[in-house]
């Protein structure tokens, strides 16, 4: 390919390529982020509201039913659930880290060769 800046060589071409598969992976992991977020707060909410209870019992939704559980074990069921989220949120957020890192890179690769003849902002 030719372009006003230069010829895109096949580097160019695998350059442009991973960009744009970081990009809608940004994306993803962005939703992803989010999803989680809210996972988080809604189980913080849910441990709350199991401290507070007087019950010694609690129905605990297991697939599509319940089943009663004491509440010192939906607590603890709770809290592990807690620690699994935020170990994933925190593994999203270096994979954002790196992907954007990465994106930046590439930014300044390609714009130093071809300049205002591409596009790679959002």
């Amino acid at each position: 390919m030719k372009n006003l800046e230069g010829d895109v060589t096949w580097e160019d071409q695998q350059r442009i390529n991973l960009f744009g598969r970081l990009n809608g992976r940004k994306y993803e992991v962005a939703g992803e982020i989010k999803g989680l977020t809210e996972l988080q707060e809604n189980l913080v909410d849910a441990s709350d509201e199991a401290m507070i209870a007087d019950d010694e019992e609690m129905c605990y939704v297991m697939g599509e039913g319940f089943t009663v559980i004491d509440s010192d074990a939906v607590g603890e069921r709770l809290e592990a659930f807690q620690a699994k989220n935020e170990a994933k949120l925190e593994k999203l957020h270096e994979e954002r880290e790196a992907i954007e890192t990465k994106m930046s890179e590439l930014k300044t690769l390609l714009y130093a060769k071809f300049k205002g003849s591409i596009n790679l902002e959002d």
